[in-house]
């Protein structure tokens, strides 16, 4: 008998539980300005785009977007009002995407968007003048460096400066998890399911004229150890005028 009522208890709570998140929900569902999320969220929908592949090459899709109803509702309710500055998303993921591409070699960022982003090896002039005027850039970096740029890329080859350096990045939580085709070591990276970029541009004194007046959008920029700072300024006026925003390797590859 004992053992009936602990079963009638256990019920009772269980419907009671689902009878009020039934209410609570059915309450929202009414409220004024749930209604007026719902029949404006389509307004906010964005379709993601699939990644480019060619071979064994890919370029960066765009993620998609569409209003998370409650979670919105939550963010708007101590104004009672709606406002579309408080809506939550969740994201979309493309149906082909780099992430599940990683055996493809990025070739560039989104085509589509205003973006460029600057690699850079070893070129203290061009570092300095990046650092002094805060530009985003990408260095690679080797195990002896030190970790003081705007964004490190490990570019050793040698298989224990390469683990040696992956450990010391994430352990200081800057590992972006890319590497750079015919830097780094790729046989590693594909074993550790990083990215792996080839520079869309390798910039240099010799094809300055030739890139600076058929620059892409997207273009992830190489920028050779030798390259004059004179030209890359003139190169940096051509980025200003074309209204590129200039963004880390990381950023420039994200869907």
């Amino acid at each position: 008998m004992k053992y009936f009522k602990l079963i009638g208890i256990f019920s009772l709570l269980v419907f009671s539980f689902y009878l009020t998140d039934f209410v609570t929900e059915l309450a929202i569902s009414s409220n004024p300005l749930m209604q007026t999320i719902k029949s404006n969220m389509d307004s906010y929908y964005v379709s993601s785009v699939n990644a480019i592949i060619d071979n064994n090459t890919i370029i960066p899709g765009i993620k998609g977007k569409s209003v998370n109803e409650m979670e919105s509702f939550l963010n708007m309710k101590d104004f009672a009002s709606f406002n579309s500055n408080y809506l939550i998303y969740d994201y979309i993921i493309p149906e082909t995407s780099i992430e599940n591409n990683k055996d493809k070699i990025i070739i560039s960022g989104n085509t589509t968007l205003r973006q460029i982003s600057f690699l850079i090896h070893n070129n203290d002039k061009v570092i300095k003048y990046l650092n002094d005027n805060k530009i985003k850039y990408s260095k690679m970096i080797n195990i002896n460096d030190k970790l003081d740029y705007s964004e490190n890329i490990n570019s050793e080859n040698e298989l224990k400066d390469f683990n040696d350096l992956d450990t010391l990045l994430k352990k200081k939580n800057l590992n972006k998890k890319i590497c750079i085709l015919d830097y780094s070591n790729i046989k590693l990276c594909k074993n550790k399911g990083y990215y792996i970029v080839k520079p869309t541009i390798n910039l240099n004194n010799s094809n300055f004229n030739e890139i600076i007046n058929n620059l892409e959008l997207g273009s992830i920029v190489l920028i050779d150890d030798n390259f004059s700072l004179d030209n890359f300024k003139l190169f940096l006026k051509k980025v200003n005028s074309m209204d590129l925003k200039i963004v880390y390797l990381s950023e420039i590859i994200q869907e």
